[in-house]
């Protein structure tokens, strides 16, 4: 113990460090910015964090993940999906081993045999089974399969028949039901949608998923066969309403979803082979996630690094989500506190530009969901603020009035937060998955034509003029009513929605910060803008008030004028 050391001294924190590199505070305004975070947490749903929803999202969930292979029945999410359904939902497709009877796990104890067969029915000791054919049927002796993220090895010794093999146990230990399987020495010739895969996009095409995880993508038709599958869907729900039977009920009303609505589809790159081809992947994927704990499988883990850098270059360079993943903060599943290498390994996923970070068995099986989720919060935060310390930002708020708000800005990553503002629901829960954006879901958009269809909004149809209500100030912020279905009405009613919205608050934007709005309605390029507005937030609000009282001013003075004439015409002819 040092006896020169204070015995109250504070503990070195974010200001402390600012001051020590010798940058002034003045540049990081760490009271404000610290209160909002930008890169998104993905939390897997499991045991441990069901009953915790409503605390995960207080905790700063932003897109709950449901990992169907552990799912026999589809209908049995539907009461979580109901639970979430303002969140997005991201959900992975794996291939793992099935389960065992009468345990829930089996011992593989080093130099000993098991066999290795395909087969739907559950493994037992010395036989592990698994539901996908094409593994069994064309893996050849010699070659190794990996189980648990590589944590125990077998090698194939002898073939027994097409449907079953004996292996050897290299490396050992606990095996658990639904493990992962890897087969680093061989291109397995097989879609990345199963039967079962099948049945369960069907699910969440009629549930209205916002995303869906495509696990083994090896090559860009396995993202086009399930693209393939979500038209088959929207056919079949177009021929049933066209016969008049009801549709399958996900609680989501239609003029929620876009006009061209799909769950949009993150490739879960894993293997080797899809690295070859991953421009392809990403060009027709509409995300990506970086399956870290795989591809150290496959490739050798050393080269794991390398490749999240690259993959997460090439997919923001596209504009498309990044997500990172895999034992982030593993050590939490049974500790309360991460260590130092896993808190570097999030800060750095940060740093390389993910949109957003994922928990798998962390929140899913752990002992401690709630703490996982808020430290990976506090690490994201703190590390955006210090790549603002290095960047030293501006301070200028960002405003975006779109259909589909993902070019140019975020691309950019502006040192100050984007507000994007959509007339549509299904638009609102999938930007939740976006790096630095905070959703607000506005009417003033809606209301822009009669019917209230965005579409139509892009087909150029004429405004409609709205009757006037009665207005009112409150003494802080002026409430209105558009004159016209115009842009400066239409301007001050989404003032109006984002203030009363949570975003302001998350970015502390408040009546007289400096904003600058980008707007614009393109069919062809959505997302790019027409209109750019440097503008004082709230300026449209009170202009759209006083324009509306100026009228009706005007209004009672011509309607005195009149009176005032017809009372001189009475008194002439009496």
């Amino acid at each position: 113990m040092s006896a020169d050391k204070p015995p109250s001294a504070a503990p070195i924190g974010l200001a402390s460090t600012v001051k020590a590199l010798g940058i002034s505070q003045d540049v990081f305004h760490a009271d404000k910015h610290l209160e909002e975070r930008r890169t998104k947490i993905v939390a897997t749903l499991g045991p441990a964090s069901i009953p915790k929803i409503r605390d995960l999202i207080f905790a700063g969930v932003n897109v709950f993940r449901l990992n169907f292979s552990h799912v026999t029945d589809p209908e049995s999410q539907r009461p979580i999906i109901d639970t979430i359904r303002r969140e997005s939902a991201s959900l992975g497709l794996p291939i793992r081993c099935n389960t065992f009877a009468p345990n829930p796990s089996i011992q593989l104890v080093p130099g000993e045999s098991v066999r290795f067969l395909y087969s739907s029915e559950p493994g037992t000791d010395g036989v592990i089974t698994t539901s996908i054919s094409q593994i069994v049927g064309v893996i050849e002796i010699g070659h190794r399969i990996l189980l648990n993220d590589g944590s125990l090895k077998l090698v194939v010794t002898e073939r027994v028949s097409k449907d079953e093999v004996i292996c050897k146990v290299v490396v050992g230990g606990e095996l658990k039901a639904k493990k992962g399987i890897n087969v680093p020495d061989m291109a397995i010739a097989m879609p990345a949608l199963t039967e079962k895969d099948g049945k369960d996009a069907h699910f969440m095409y009629r549930m209205r998923l916002d995303y869906v995880a495509l696990s083994f993508v090896q090559r860009p038709q396995d993202v086009q066969d399930l693209l393939n599958l979500f038209e088959v869907c929207k056919k079949e729900e177009a021929e049933a309403l066209a016969a008049g039977k009801p549709l399958f009920e996900s609680g989501v009303p239609a003029d929620d979803l876009e006009e061209e609505w799909r769950p949009h589809i993150i490739a879960k790159i894993e293997t080797p082979h899809s690295l070859d081809i991953i421009d392809e992947i990403i060009h027709i994927a509409d995300g990506i996630m970086v399956a870290r704990g795989d591809l150290g499988v496959e490739c050798t883990l050393e080269q794991v690094p390398l490749i999240q850098k690259t993959l997460i270059r090439k997919t923001n360079a596209v504009d498309k989500p990044v997500i990172t993943a895999t034992q982030m903060l593993e050590s939490m599943i049974n500790c309360p506190v991460p260590t130092r290498a896993e808190v570097s390994d999030v800060a750095n996923a940060v740093f390389d530009g993910t949109d957003a970070v994922m928990l798998s068995a962390e929140c899913a099986t752990g002992d401690f969901p709630l703490e996982t989720v808020a430290m990976m919060s506090s690490i994201c935060r703190n590390a955006e603020a210090g790549a603002r310390l290095l960047n030293k930002g501006t301070s200028m708020q960002f405003l975006h009035t779109a259909s589909l708000m993902r070019l140019s800005l975020r691309h950019l990553r502006p040192p100050l937060p984007i507000i994007a503002v959509t007339p549509t629901a299904s638009i609102y829960r999938r930007l939740a998955l976006f790096y630095g954006i905070h959703p607000v879901l506005s009417n003033g958009l809606k209301i822009a034509t009669a019917s209230g269809s965005v579409s139509k909004l892009r087909r150029h149809e004429p405004e409609i003029p709205v009757v006037p209500q009665q207005n009112h100030y409150d003494g802080n912020e002026p409430i209105i009513t558009p004159r016209l279905r115009n842009s400066d009405a239409i301007l001050a009613l989404t003032e109006k929605d984002i203030l009363e919205s949570p975003s302001a608050k998350k970015t502390s934007l408040v009546l007289g910060d400096a904003v600058c709005y980008c707007a614009g309605f393109h069919g062809p390029f959505p997302g790019l803008s027409n209109t750019i507005k440097m503008s004082i937030f709230g300026d449209a609000m009170r202009s759209e008030r006083a324009q509306l009282n100026w009228s009706q001013s005007l209004s009672r003075l011509s309607l005195g004028a009149r009176l005032n004439s017809l009372g001189d015409r009475l008194n002439k002819e009496a």
